[in-house]
């Protein structure tokens, strides 16, 4: 999101020369009483700085309160402004303001006031040759020109972009200058700055429409520096072509700076993508189809488009999803898909790119990589380089300010060694920050090792540069962590092991206590860990991931850190701890009432299932499994599929088809596909599981109740209770005898058996069981849990049924506030436990409060399980009788004949009768006759339904 700290309407930029006798003073007060002719409600608030008297201190205060607080720039153009040492700072802060405000290239207003030699019109120069005029009309000599002949192209090269650019128009007021404060009331002048007065308010509501684009792209980088001509070559290149289904790209050697540029690129033209910025990491990914449909933040947009038949099957999913990503385009505008770190560029070819591809220029798709394209692909591709000597340079200053000659000598020593690399550069000028008191410049210049980086500094060869490059790193890198402490460096060595985008700071912690207890006992005012790794993240060593307030979770480090830290390290000792914390953590996670809260390290697991599967980890099948359940609890459902089908893929590689492993695997994939109403493949997973359950377990065992217990749930929501309930009987029986009749297990046997016999009108025996269920919760559980909440809210369901809604509103009030507390408000299990309030509540003649939960409890289950899930038939037919009720027959009509075409689906898409088809049938047919339908116009409609 864009800063909200954007205070002033423009900043004025301008050379003090050029203001002597008040004419820019008197075109911004003229453009002011412009603006409040036609907008007097709003007050302009400029930044106008008069003072004449420039100092270092003074720019960094007026860069500070005027500059990043600013909307837009007006810059009063001139040869004495492109003299002008701090016209020219204020140029280039600004160009850097202007990715971080995500407006480049249309946040800046020239309005030319004096003509420069050669920059537009007749008599062109190129870049150099406009900086020399420059320097011969305005008199510079000595060292001041020679500044300003280096500084002054790159000014010249970006204001003549501006003139490219239909979002940043440019204004001419050179015929009117001289001729003093009069040329004010020109007519002419006047439509000029009604014109430019109209464009500061239509600046205002593009820099909404950056703000207001949704992006999944990590946050903005403030330490990015330079290669803003890269992107306006980006952005030119995306312009210009006005074909169908181009990819543009970046690529170069590993710590170059690739996935920085392309994060800055989708910041920097937000406002041009109002239909989103959406990252696809396709690290390890062959397939862009599974690259795509595994970012599940990029999918869960069309959730409620895409059925659950379609996300089953892989191909049909990922053309669903370019089919709603057609109608996000079509509604919203332009989206940018950023496919990172590419590993495979048979990943953009033409077969896998077509279903993105062919949805035109709309769709912008920008990729990374490593790699060198080849043929027509690597036509589009920007080669990121080194960076400019004045670039690194710039960087460096933006950790240690260059306060002397001295300094600036040493620190152009410093990025001329380096080579323009920037990660070297960045972590050679973290560490100086960080030893400020006891180093320097000239120190860190003379700390390397002048001769060989010399040598590599003249390289030219591609594969000499991308090995001199790891050996800069080693340079900087080397030294670097030998001053680490040695908890720093025992820190550095887990996060080599962790996912580089997805380092859990909580695991890293409880990793570090293990090995030195200290760590672990905040102690005095101060906290030994929170300055353990903030002072790894001065050293740039680890980037948070975004800003949590006090308690940041998730930490990144460069894949290139990674690798040189593993080098020096004890690997299998340090990766046997993170196995043995992985399998903790998943055991706390496992044991989580309230998995919302953890989601944070959900998202830590998923991503190291994705690392220990590429690298061939001896637990991946197992981590990949964990963290499909995980995922499943969140109601992420996509997400989970994917993992689990590929734990289910690795279980059967490597065990075949009857190994205990693969029957668990079958199960957990079951459960999700039944979640997500694809009961017809679940039915035939779940009766697998149980086959080799019972000849591998035994008839009795613990994997076969469990195998019995979730067959039975199936078919009870497919119409098949004696099937069901002899299964469930069985399962209890076994459970009993194994661990007696007060545990939590038997607890959740009996409340499923009880719907079972609730469903066959046997309320009395389902109140027994549900209440022995509950009570042997309320002993086990001391705090909310999931099971609890599930058990109660049946409980009052089975108390509403027999019409004793009094007794059951308290209990489906608590099943609430527990599921709430479990899963927060979001979650399908919290909709479930609405609509049992809302149930209650209209029973008891309170459709006021009832109505908002119901509809409350629609939005969720349509957001989560998509527009066609039985679950939300529930919701409809709720709302339905509760509109019916009140004699709404016109609100009520629509949503009762969604809840039978949503039956009348399920039914077809499995097989078998839904349990509540035929009251939904019932219910219909009656509505119909109370709106004045006769018997054969409800039959027919009814019929008409059944043939669609």
């Amino acid at each position: 999101m864009a800063e909200t700290l954007d205070c002033y309407d423009f900043f004025v930029s301008y050379a003090r020369a050029d203001n002597r006798d008040g004419w820019i003073a008197a075109f911004i007060d003229a453009l002011l009483a412009e603006h409040r002719s036609f907008a007097p409600e709003r007050e302009l608030r400029p930044f106008f700085d008069l003072s004449d008297i420039r100092t270092g201190n003074d720019w960094r205060h007026t860069l500070t309160n005027g500059l990043h607080h600013a909307k837009l720039l007006l810059a009063f153009i001139s040869p004495n402004y492109l003299a002008s040492e701090w016209c020219r700072r204020e140029w280039r802060a600004w160009l850097e303001a202007e990715v971080a405000k995500q407006i480049l290239t249309s946040g800046a207003r020239p309005i030319y006031i004096v003509r420069v030699p050669g920059l537009i019109g007749e008599g062109y120069l190129d870049d150099q040759a406009v900086a020399a005029a420059v320097a011969d009309l305005t008199g510079l000599t000595g060292s001041a020109r020679a500044v300003m002949l280096a500084e002054t192209p790159a000014v010249v090269q970006h204001l003549r972009r501006r003139q490219m650019s239909p979002s940043a128009p440019a204004v001419d007021a050179t015929a009117f200058y001289g001729l003093g404060g009069e040329a004010l009331q020109h007519a002419d002048l006047r439509q000029v700055l009604d014109e430019l007065a109209h464009d500061v308010d239509r600046h205002a509501a593009r820099v909404a429409q950056a703000d207001s684009s949704l992006s999944t792209v990590p946050g903005y980088n403030p330490c990015f520096t330079g290669r803003l001509d890269e992107l306006l070559e980006l952005r030119e290149q995306m312009l210009r072509d006005d074909r169908t289904g181009v990819i543009y790209g970046v690529h170069g050697l590993g710590g170059i700076g690739k996935t920085e540029l392309a994060f800055a690129y989708a910041h920097a033209f937000a406002a041009d993508y109002p239909g989103g910025r959406f990252l696809i990491g396709c690290e390890r990914h062959q397939s862009l189809r599974d690259a795509v449909l595994s970012q599940h933040s990029f999918t869960s947009l069309f959730a409620d488009r895409i059925t659950d038949q379609q996300r089953t099957d892989p191909a049909a999913f990922y053309a669903m999803v370019g089919r709603c990503l057609r109608e996000r385009l079509e509604t919203l505008g332009p989206a940018l898909l950023v496919l990172d770190n590419v590993s495979d560029l048979a990943l953009l070819g033409r077969e896998q790119t077509e279903n993105l591809t062919v949805l035109g220029r709309q769709l912008h798709l920008l990729a990374t990589t490593r790699l060198v394209p080849a043929g027509r692909v690597g036509d589009n591709w920007l080669r990121l380089d080194r960076l400019r000597e004045d670039e690194a340079y710039e960087l460096m200053g933006k950790f240690v300010p260059i306060t002397s000659d001295e300094d600036a000598t040493a620190a152009r020593r410093v990025v001329h060694l380096l080579g323009g690399f920037a990660l070297a550069v960045e972590l050679a000028a973290a560490w100086l920050r960080a030893n400020r008191g006891s180093s320097s410049y000239q120190r860190l210049a003379d700390h390397l090792d002048v001769d060989e980086l010399e040598d590599m500094a003249e390289e030219t060869s591609a594969e000499l540069v991308r090995h001199n490059h790891e050996r800069r790193l080693s340079a900087v890198l080397g030294p670097l962590l030998a001053g680490l402490s040695a908890e720093q460096r025992r820190l550095m060595e887990y996060a080599a092991l962790l996912p580089p985008d997805r380092c859990a700071l909580p695991w890293l912690r409880e990793l570090l206590v293990a090995d030195f207890p200290a760590l672990g006992d905040p102690g005095g005012l101060a906290d030994p860990w929170a300055a353990l790794w903030r002072s790894l993240c001065d050293l740039c060593l680890l980037t948070l991931v975004e800003d949590e307030g006090n308690q940041p979770r998730i930490v990144r480090v460069h894949r290139m850190v990674q690798a040189l830290v593993r080098r020096g390290m004890d690997v299998p000792a340090r990766q046997a701890a993170v196995d043995d914390l992985v399998k903790s953590r998943d055991a706390v996670l496992r044991a989580e009432s309230r998995p919302s809260e953890a989601r944070w390290e959900i998202v830590c697991l998923v991503a190291l299932a994705g690392l220990w599967d590429s690298i061939g980890h001896g637990q991946r099948a197992w981590v990949i499994n964990q963290a499909g359940l995980a995922a499943m609890n969140l109601a992420e459902y996509a997400a989970s599929e994917y993992l689990l089908r590929r734990a289910l893929d690795l279980r059967l590689a490597e065990h075949g088809a009857q190994h205990r492993s693969v029957a668990v695997a079958l199960s957990n994939l079951a459960q999700v596909l039944q979640r997500t109403n694809h009961l017809a493949e679940a039915e035939q997973l779940l009766r697998r599981a149980l086959a080799i359950d019972e000849s591998q377990c035994g008839p009795d065992s613990e994997e076969t109740a469990i195998g019995l217990n979730n067959l039975a749930v199936l078919l009870r929501n497919t119409m098949r209770a004696d099937e069901a309930e002899r299964l469930l009987r069985r399962a209890l029986r076994i459970d009993e005898a194994r661990v007696g009749a007060r545990h939590p297990l038997v607890a959740e046997r009996l409340s499923g058996l009880a719907v079972m016999v609730s469903d066959r009108g046997q309320l009395a025996e389902a109140e027994v069981l549900l209440r022995r269920a509950v009570d042997i919760d309320a002993a086990v559980y001391t705090d909310s849990h999931p099971n609890l909440a599930i058990h109660l809210g049946n409980l009052a369901t089975c108390l509403y049924e027999q019409h004793r809604f009094e007794e059951a509103l308290p209990l489906a009030q608590r099943a609430l506030e527990h599921t709430v507390a479990c899963f927060g408000r979001h979650h399908p299990d919290t909709a479930t436990s609405l609509g049992n309030v809302a149930a209650v509540l209209h029973a008891l003649g309170r459709t006021s409060e009832a109505e908002p939960l119901m509809q409350e409890a629609l939005a969720i289950d349509e957001h989560r399980m998509g527009h066609r899930h039985p679950s939300v038939a529930r919701d409809l037919n709720n709302l339905a009788m509760l509109y019916w009720a009140a004699n709404r027959l016109g609100d009520a009509e629509p949503l009762m004949r969604r809840n039978l075409a949503i039956m009348l689906g399920t039914a077809q898409s499995t097989g078998h009768e839904h349990p509540h088809l035929r009251a939904a049938i019932t219910n219909y047919r009656a509505l119909l006759r109370a709106k004045g339908k006769t018997d054969e116009e409800a039959t027919s409609t009814i019929q008409g339904l059944l043939a669609e």
